[in-house]
């Protein structure tokens, strides 16, 4: 018989230990630490930083901010959500950390409850280490509060449903808060709705499910109320009306999604998988893969076939078509809710006594944290920065990446006074996250208007880039320099090789665009181009080449 206090205490000490060295390393590295880059540096830390310092938080949807030459403050991250709280009250750096580890200790008690409730008898050590590695997983920054809060709002729906815990409610009402609308927010809606469909059928809970639905609703409304203006209260369209993803080959991406996952919710799941399959093969008893572990393992195939589907056909169209408030929405999202799945099969898998695993099972739940800690992944901030420390990689630093002190004393000594600029050869966020107003930048929903006007400016730059050329017509998020000749992606040395420049002039002096900063020397005999200054910094692995438009 186990003993369920005693079975937790150990791997609890563990985790607090492993959770404190964590905590005290990225505080000792300070800004020398490896944070990502695509859709961290590059975006997330750049827009608030944008809200905090121009104080445009709690300002009308319509008030321009300073990137994409004037954007409307309706298209960046609502105010009322409680990732952009942690970047108006901390500085950047700091709110990111204080967001990773906060989803630490959320996801650890919410799956731990989830899993304890679905298992009040299996060992609660294991589900421990299960629930801690789950909260580990990297993913996508400013919904690492959501993926943290997913299994207590499953369980707020299960303890409503099953027991009548009407205290639950405040669970599904606050998650808006934490969540995002157009991701986790839209799939719940649907969930509930499909839910209260069977229950009609059923004929019971539909007024629970009603009310469910109801609350989550109104209140994504209120969290989100300025992506709800630019969705249902506006006539503007948006990029994606005009999104024409590649489509991809139906079973290499089915296939992709189940070993490997999504980029931006990654599960780490190989060895459960793994696991699956040797319990399944090996198992000497019909009952050992039970109901609940064929439930989980239809949802996961069912959800990757539906996301499979999106990247390799004409589907989401054809909805955006029927549904225009759904055009250019991502089906592929569903593969959201998967890490969530694939945890709680793991734990099933490793509660049963079976002769497979009986003797192991600590060892494979810590092995699997261990899987998730130290693999090579997007997102995977504290183990990328510990390998920069012992020189197994040379990425750039968060120091070094936005080079602050280089770009303070550029603006003094040009007396920088809020012109319109441009970046080539990097992203336009470092700009930004500098308090540079400029006419590029990066963001996956914007005005349609906007984007065919930068596409004016960048108009003979695509005449040789077929690359840029797609790229940005078949999407738009990167409102880019986009020359097949110039890489935007940080690096401490730069081709030397003399570019010239593809812009359209007339458009560049007719938006009133000031400065170019380059990391590439430009031609400029058939510009109207004049070199300021070449700016370096000894921190900084930039040299900053200053051109000036000549409005004449």
């Amino acid at each position: 018989m186990i003993n369920l206090k005693e079975s937790i205490t150990r791997p609890l000490i563990i985790l607090i230990m492993f959770f404190i060295l964590k905590l005290t390393f990225v505080l000792f590295l300070n800004k020398n630490v490896v944070i990502t880059v695509h859709d961290y540096l590059d975006a997330t830390h750049s827009w608030l930083k944008i809200l905090k310092d121009s104080k445009q938080f709690f300002v009308s949807s319509k008030e321009s901010t300073i990137m994409l030459d004037g954007l409307p403050r309706a298209f960046l991250p609502s105010e009322r959500n409680v990732y952009s709280l942690l970047h108006l009250i901390f500085p950047s750096l700091l709110a990111h950390w204080a967001n990773y580890f906060i989803k630490i200790i959320i996801g650890t008690f919410c799956m731990f409850k989830l899993l304890s409730y679905l298992w009040p008898n299996h060992d609660r050590g294991i589900l421990l280490i299960i629930s801690y590695t789950y909260a580990l997983l990297p993913g996508f920054e400013p919904l690492y509060l959501a993926q943290a809060l997913l299994p207590g709002l499953v369980l707020a729906y299960l303890k409503i449903m099953q027991h009548r815990e009407l205290k639950f409610f405040v669970l599904i009402a606050l998650y808006p808060f934490f969540s995002s609308f157009a991701i986790y927010g839209i799939l719940v809606i649907g969930f509930v709705m499909l839910m209260t469909i069977l229950s009609l059928v059923q004929r019971k809970n539909i007024l629970m499910h009603l009310a469910i639905l109801t609350v989550f609703i109104v209140l994504s409304y209120i969290a989100e109320y300025r992506l709800f203006e630019v969705m249902l209260f506006s006539d503007t369209a948006t990029i994606k009306s005009e999104i024409n993803l590649v489509k991809s080959f139906f079973p290499r991406k089915f296939l992709s999604l189940l070993i490997r996952g999504d980029l931006h919710s990654q599960s780490q799941h190989v060895f459960i998988m793994f696991l699956s399959g040797i319990t399944w093969i090996f198992a000497r008893k019909s009952d050992v893969i039970g109901d609940i572990e064929k439930i989980l393992l239809s949802s996961i195939v069912f959800l990757v076939f539906i996301s499979s589907i999106y990247y390799a056909s004409d589907l989401a169209p054809v909805i955006g078509r029927v549904i225009p408030q759904l055009k250019g929405w991502n089906w592929a999202r569903l593969m959201w809710f998967v890490p969530l799945i694939w945890y709680i099969l793991f734990a099933s898998i490793l509660g049963r006594d079976h002769y497979i695993f009986s003797r192991m099972k600590y060892c494979l739940a810590w092995f699997q944290l261990i899987i998730v800690f130290s693999i090579p992944s997007y997102g995977n901030d504290v183990r990328n920065s510990i390998l920069r420390v012992v020189g197994f990689n040379d990425d750039l630093t968060y120091r070094e990446f936005y080079s602050e002190d280089l770009f303070s004393e550029l603006k003094d000594t040009i007396r920088y006074s809020g012109e319109k600029s441009m970046a080539l050869g990097f992203h336009p966020s470092i700009l930004h996250y500098n308090g540079i107003t400029s006419v590029d930048g990066y963001l996956s929903s914007y005005d349609l208007e906007r984007k065919h006007r930068f596409a004016a400016l960048l108009g003979d730059c695509f005449q040789n880039s077929p690359v840029g050329y797609d790229y940005f017509h078949n999407w738009g998020g990167r409102a880019y320099y986009l020359n097949d000749e110039v890489s935007y992606q940080p690096m401490r040395s730069y081709n030397e090789v003399l570019h010239e420049p593809c812009l359209n002039w007339k458009i560049a002096r007719s938006i009133n665009l000031k400065y170019i900063f380059s990391l590439r020397e430009l031609d400029t005999l058939n510009t109207p181009l004049d070199l300021i200054n070449v700016y370096s910094e000894e921190e900084s692995p930039y040299r900053i080449k200053l051109y000036k438009i000549d409005n004449n």
